[in-house]
């Protein structure tokens, strides 16, 4: 083989090993000059390369082309005509090669779409090429073929298409906003962007271009460019809520308008404020009991929403920070992705439903129901969704709104718990004076004897609370040893007759702990007035405590009614509340109807004492 075959790669080995002689140009050895040097050319460099050469286009190309071309036409292309290998674009590329074979000059085409087949499909394939000529002065116009040097750039031109989509989209959303919006460039508060809203608000329209101490003088006269110019230099936004401002009429008149409204700072990549973004509502003339919850939505909206738009096959167009804290995804993994994928399995008849309404150009308002998160959790949503139209009016989209509702659910429950424990409390309280009562008269002499026994009892309780749960110097509720807080919690029933024990070694409980505690000794102390060996006076209750690896609390209840245990019907919010009560201590409760008396028995890593 002739040195101007050496190298090349794959394709110099192919070109060695390739039967020329049976070909139109024949064996190597008797190739042009100029056909060896271009073909010299094209197998040493890394730049895809083509030839075409001679009458019938014979064709060679290098490794870097082959990558583009599919094993549709590689490699069995090498050296067939060029009608024959390119038959499904020779429309386009035809009168190109042709020009440059009849002398006419040099073709330049960038991003040009060809379409051909490859890896079995058709694909709509762009590139930037040129065709140039190959000298050779015994060829016919002395133009013997055409070199092609080419780039593939079918990704770029794509990614340019969809980022054009996504501005066209963006900037339907901004156009169509019923909030006012503009952009506000530089240190000097140059107008770039205003949105209609902006302008039916300051009622002028030449203002793009202009600073807004030009554009609207009569708000620089009342301070919003001072506070324009601290957001600027400090990059901390400002937030007003139904603040005045005096606009001057076309016509001469003033008048006056609230807003609400941020001034939000945008920063470059090393953090300097560049611009200040402008958004809010013009809320002049709306009643005052709506006032205030628009202005704390339009801040929470404009602040924490997930703000999502989709085309109308639901695939997902633009995605803000707000949507990728509620949901999980990075707007790279979203854009592109179906909107399903944040909708549950049993949801999926939903997405059809709301295309079905954007596309009659119906707003659906405030639609709960419950999405997807990408790590899998499901969380309760509030959605708004409106559509999208381009400059004629079409409805191309949809912008959804998206509220994660889990703390407004959250506050929803806490409200139910809290309710549930203030009727059990009333209740208890009731069953305390009673028991109180109760004890109280078993020994009193007369009335005067039994007010007395009752007050003194009474106030006990009421040191008990404050024992407790009265502040320390640092602000918050004290602890107490565990000898204190059982006395506290039993004296109001202690008749002095011993019928009541309390025995255990000494043992500090630190503020949360001694709360707990208390509130366990209080549940099976109301327990005990109200069902058992409180309730009478030949009852007895025992509580002792004992150290090993872990504090053991043990009340024994002899002598009353006879207890037997309640069936699941009837245990109430008391043993929800020990239960919650013991979780909270880390620790373990059981009891035990024996011979009609009743043990409890609570363990606890003596750890939790120290909370």
């Amino acid at each position: 083989m002739p040195d101007f075959l050496d190298g090349g790669g794959e394709m110099g080995a192919l070109m060695r090993a390739h039967d020329w002689s049976s070909s139109e140009i024949g064996p190597p050895e008797g190739w042009p000059q100029a056909l060896r040097i271009t073909v010299r050319l094209l197998l040493n460099s890394g730049h895809p390369m083509y030839i075409w050469w001679g009458p019938s286009g014979a064709c060679f190309y290098n490794d870097a082309y082959r990558q583009s071309i599919g094993p549709e036409r590689h490699p069995g292309s090498l050296g067939r005509p060029a009608r024959e290998v390119w038959a499904e674009i020779w429309d386009i590329i035809g009168p190109q090669i042709e020009q440059v074979m009849q002398g006419r000059g040099a073709t330049w085409h960038e991003n040009q779409l060809v379409p051909i087949t490859r890896n079995g499909k058709r694909e709509d394939v762009y590139w930037t090429y040129s065709y140039s000529p190959i000298d050779d002065p015994d060829a016919r116009g002395g133009v013997g073929g055409v070199l092609v040097v080419c780039t593939e750039t079918t990704q770029q031109v794509l990614s340019f298409q969809r980022s054009r989509e996504e501005l066209s989209q963006l900037a339907a959303l901004f156009e169509q906003a019923p909030a006012f919006m503009a952009l506000l460039r530089g240190p000097e508060h140059r107008i770039e962007l205003a949105n209609p809203a902006y302008l039916r608000l300051i009622g002028r329209s030449d203002v793009v271009g202009r600073t807004v101490a030009e554009a609207i003088p009569e708000a620089a006269a009342q301070g919003y460019v001072t506070l324009l110019d601290r957001v600027y230099r400090t990059g901390e936004p400002y937030i007003a809520n139904g603040a005045a401002i005096t606009l001057q009429e076309p016509d001469g008149a003033t008048s006056e308008r609230h807003v609400d409204f941020v001034y939000q700072p945008i920063t470059d990549a090393a953090g300097k404020v560049t611009a200040i973004f402008v958004q809010g509502i013009d809320v002049t003339g709306r009643a005052a009991e709506d006032l205030l919850a628009e202005r704390l939505a339009s801040i929470v909206e404009s602040s924490d929403d997930a703000i999502i738009s989709k085309d109308l096959n639901g695939i997902i167009r633009s995605w803000n920070r707000g949507a990728e804290r509620v949901f999980g995804y990075t707007e790279e993994e979203a854009i592109g992705q179906p909107i399903t994928m944040l909708i549950p399995a049993d949801l999926a008849d939903e997405e059809p439903l709301i295309l079905g309404r954007i596309v009659k150009g119906e707003r659906i308002d405030h639609f709960e129901t419950t999405r997807r998160r990408k790590d899998g959790t499901l969380i309760p949503v509030s959605v708004t969704i409106s559509p999208i139209r381009d400059r004629s009016g079409k409805i191309v989209g949809a912008s959804k709104v998206g509220r994660d509702i889990s703390a407004a659910r959250k506050v929803q429950e806490t409200k139910a718990l809290l309710f549930r424990e203030m009727d059990h409390r009333i209740k208890n309280l009731f069953a305390i004076a009673g028991g109180v009562v109760s004890v109280s008269a078993r020994s009193a002499t007369d009335a005067k004897d039994l007010a007395r026994t009752i007050k003194a009892r009474l106030g006990a309780l009421a040191r008990a609370h404050a024992l407790i749960l009265s502040p320390n110097a640092g602000g918050g509720a004290r602890g107490a040893t565990l000898l204190e807080v059982a006395r506290a919690i039993l004296s109001p029933y202690d008749t002095g007759s011993g019928h009541i024990a309390v025995d255990g070694p000494e043992l500090e409980c630190g503020a949360g702990a001694a709360t707990s505690v208390a509130l366990l000794l209080h549940e099976f102390a109301t327990n005990s007035i109200k069902y058992g060996a409180l309730a009478d006076a030949s009852g007895r209750v025992s509580l002792t405590w004992e150290l090993e690896d872990r504090l053991a609390i043990v009340w024994h209840e002899t002598g009353g009614p006879r207890m037997e245990p309640p069936g699941d019907d009837k245990l109430g919010f008391g043993s929800v509340l020990v239960g919650a009560t013991v979780a909270g201590l880390r620790g373990e409760i059981s009891r035990e109807w024996k011979d009609g008396a009743l043990r409890i028995r609570v363990t606890a890593p003596l750890g939790s004492l120290s909370n």
